[in-house]
């Protein structure tokens, strides 16, 4: 049995499903979902809490699979366990690479303003837009945030609005996939990725699942081969 274990940690009001067409079955696959927020709960706080019924074993090799937020939170919890890799896709490294139009959430308070079904009435207007051209990743887009709740929602963008950036004494290496027609977290302002898809958007970890099953494996076995 393989001593490699990959945490898989989806995307703002994603879940598992966006990581479907990976194929990763050889190694040790654990799926991260989000879990509700207390109320004012600091993101390193929840991020300790999201963990807390997974291992992170000091004798194994732990890699974190991180799309867009899930990304974010994963560089939250390598400050508390034990990681080896983190990789990330569609997602940021720093305050840096966070886009204004994340920024301004918090200082302005629009957080508050989310509503969920507002988003998915008005689904059909930029869904497109934003890369989700077919009915299949329509369709998994509405089931995925339909199960998220407004609060979780609002707290995540807020955290999101607000974080400063990782651990700067990480122990750990890091991994950026990123698309260059990503309208959510723009490749534009994304510090030199190390692979980047001149056709990818922000859900390029959906549509791209055998491409990025290869870099994956090879990023592993470059990592257990030092």
């Amino acid at each position: 049995m393989s001593n490699i274990n990959i945490f898989f940690i989806p995307g703002l009001a994603f879940d598992k499903r966006i990581f479907k067409n990976l194929n990763l079955s050889e190694y040790k696959c654990h799926y991260i979902e989000w879990i509700e927020p207390e109320k004012n709960e600091h993101l390193i706080d929840y991020s300790k809490r999201m963990i807390q019924d997974f291992v992170f074993p000091e004798d194994a090799t732990n890699v974190i699979v991180g799309h867009s937020f899930g990304g974010v939170v994963a560089q939250e919890i390598a400050s508390s366990v034990k990681v080896d890799q983190i990789i990330l896709i569609s997602s940021i490294k720093s305050r840096e690479e966070n886009p204004w139009h994340f920024k301004i959430v918090a200082p302005l308070r629009l957080h508050y303003l989310f509503r969920k079904y507002a988003t998915l009435l008005f689904f059909p207007l930029w869904g497109s837009w934003h890369d989700y051209k077919t009915k299949e990743e329509q369709d998994l887009f509405k089931s995925m945030i339909s199960k998220q709740s407004n609060h979780y929602l609002r707290w995540a963008l807020q955290n999101l609005s607000l974080w400063k950036g990782p651990d700067r004494n990480k122990n750990y290496s890091l991994f950026h996939i990123h698309g260059k027609k990503d309208k959510i977290l723009p490749y534009k302002i994304v510090k030199a990725p190390d692979v980047t898809y001149e056709d990818g958007g922000h859900i390029l970890v959906f549509k791209k699942g055998l491409e990025i099953t290869a870099i994956i494996k090879k990023q592993i076995s470059i990592l257990t081969s030092v």
